[in-house]
This record gives C-alpha cells, structure tokens and sequence, in this order.
C-alpha cells in the first residue's frame, strides 16, 4: 500500500468520525489528507517533467499545464503518462489543492470536501494504475537499450 493509499484510507476514517461526532475540525485534517494526496501525485510528475521530458512548466498556471503535459504523449519522447480521463478527473483535485492552499480553513464548505473524498479512491486507483504502467514501459524501454 502506497502512502497515496494510506493517506486516502486515513481521509474516509477522519469522515467517518466527522460523521459520528459533528466535529468540524475533522474536516480540516481530510481536507489536508486529500491535498496531500493530490500533492504526492503532483512530485511525480514533477519528476517526469524534469527527468523525462526535459520541460517542466512555469508561471502562475504550472500546475495545470503540468497536469495536461502528464495527459499528452511528446514524439520521440513518451507516449501519454495518464489518460484524457484521469487528467479531467485529477484536475478537480489540482483546483481543491488551490483552494486548500489560500483558502483559511473555516472557509471551507464541507459539500466539496464530501464530494471530492467520494470520488477519491477510483480517481487516484486510476492515475496510480496509468503511472505504474508507465513505470513498466520505462523500464522495458531501459533495459532493451545496450
């Protein structure tokens, strides 16, 4: 298990305390958990931006265009690391990261927050499973070299 996985697993247990006590301030830590999670994705594409691709984007829209680069083979390069589908899905985490990150706490709804959590395990499942057949690729492609 990932610490991905671990961090999602320790977002659903926070709700469900949240659940049963109405304690608000459960909700900061699942808030910080998905962001968290939403962040160790973002590393590594940081990492096959640099490392594989040789570009990683700059300016106030990075991690955006970050994203969108992960979803979009470069010839001669790589094919695709995520689908279209899991860049459309993870984007919805790249805007929550942003908000988590100038937003103070209290001003966050918990609607999103449930949502967002609701959607997160099959969201992340899929980019873990694209980025591990990635991984898989690269590794042939290392290996067939001489």
């Amino acid at each position: 298990m990932s610490i991905i996985d671990l961090t999602l697993e320790r977002a659903h247990k926070e709700w469900s305390d949240f659940e049963d006590t109405g304690n608000e301030m459960m909700v900061d830590s699942i808030v910080l958990n998905l962001h968290a999670a939403y962040n160790g994705l973002e590393v590594l594409f940081e990492s096959i931006a640099r490392t594989v691709d040789q570009h990683r984007p700059q300016g106030e829209r990075w991690h955006q265009e970050l994203l969108s680069q992960m979803a979009k083979p470069i010839k001669d390069v790589r094919p695709t690391v995520i689908s279209y589908d899991s860049c459309q899905m993870l984007s919805n985490y790249c805007r929550f990261r942003h908000v988590v990150r100038h937003t103070y706490p209290i001003e966050i709804k918990i609607s999103p927050v449930k949502e967002h959590l609701d959607y997160a395990v099959p969201t992340f499942e899929q980019a873990k499973a694209e980025l591990l057949a990635f991984a898989e690729m690269l590794s042939k492609l290392d290996s067939a070299k001489p």
